[in-house]
């Protein structure tokens, strides 16, 4: 085919070449990338144009590019009753899900019979446990004395200073939140 056609994609005229066309949509090669076009607009997903390169491109475009014919379905009449297309995989799910409320409608109409137990309080998956954070520890830049100190003490991330059990030098300390706190140190003399 390759006749010269102008389209509309991300705010913007294009001029690329039609490649095969399928109904009422066309397949168009623009900058070595080829683009659906469905009424002179480039089609998108989530507000990109959808583009495929030649060998990600959908099978029924292959198969238009190659040559192979499709014969277009019979136009159905008034009396002709309109076919169904097959359903993708999630509205097939959503078809199956009236049937299957309408079972356990019927199982909750017979276990209603029965006497019902405390509810059931299900636990979320936010609600992660986390282990209480075990003091810091900081070594004295002097004499590496080990000191460990509460995290309630440097939480606000601002240094403070903590005197040396062993030496009685004062030395800086401020927690630094990584994956767990750990003590930045600076000794002054």
């Amino acid at each position: 085919m390759s006749e010269a056609v102008t389209f509309w994609m991300e705010n913007k005229n294009c001029v690329g070449k039609t490649a095969a066309i399928i109904g009422e949509q066309a397949l168009v090669c623009y900058r070595d990338r080829y683009y659906l076009l469905q009424g002179g607009v480039a089609q998108t997903r989530e507000g990109k144009p959808l583009r495929y390169s030649r060998t990600s491109l959908p099978a029924n475009w292959k198969r238009a590019l190659k040559g192979e014919v499709q014969l277009p379905a019979a136009v159905p009449t008034a009396s002709d009753p309109v076919p169904e297309p097959i359903p993708r995989k999630r509205q097939r799910k959503a078809a199956e899900k009236p049937a299957m409320t309408e079972q356990k409608q019927e199982s909750a109409v017979d276990k209603s019979a029965m006497e019902p137990g405390p509810p059931v309080k299900s636990p979320k998956k936010n609600e992660a446990r986390t282990s209480p954070q075990p003091p810091v520890v900081a070594n004295c830049p002097y004499c590496n004395a080990r000191h460990e100190i509460p995290l309630e003490k440097g939480k606000s991330g601002k240094p403070f200073f903590v005197p040396c059990t062993r030496c009685s030098n004062e030395f800086a300390v401020r927690l630094v939140p990584v994956t767990i706190y750990q003590a930045q140190v600076a000794g002054f003399r």
